[in-house]
């Protein structure tokens, strides 16, 4: 076997695994969220809304970081740079546009 093709499975293994500690994760702590958010504003007319806010908070506040972390982890040797992770790149509006509706279509 190649080393391209070495590479390319352990990359691939790789982000499968993240991935899975991202679902595990985020399916934990978001349940764990809903009974804190159930048990302060139960009443209030703005629950979904508040508990949707604090999805969102939870998932990008605490798992993905927690993900990047565990990719670190995982494979020391590779610069993990979170600037680049949480950056747009440099592309052009055009091209990026035709990434965000590329992965709605996905959906």
């Amino acid at each position: 076997m190649s080393d391209t093709k070495r590479l390319t499975r352990m990359v691939s293994n790789l982000n499968a695994l993240v991935l899975i500690i991202f679902y595990i994760l985020d399916a934990l702590l978001i349940r764990l969220d809903k009974y804190v958010v159930t048990a302060l504003f139960k009443d209030s007319k703005a629950y979904t809304d508040i508990l949707s806010i604090s999805a969102y908070v939870v998932q990008y506040l605490v798992v993905v970081p927690l993900c990047l972390l565990v990719l670190k982890v995982l494979e020391p040797d590779h610069e993990l740079r979170i600037k680049e992770r949480l950056t747009k790149p440099n592309v052009s509006s055009g091209q990026l546009l035709r990434w965000i509706v590329m992965c709605f279509g996905l959906i």
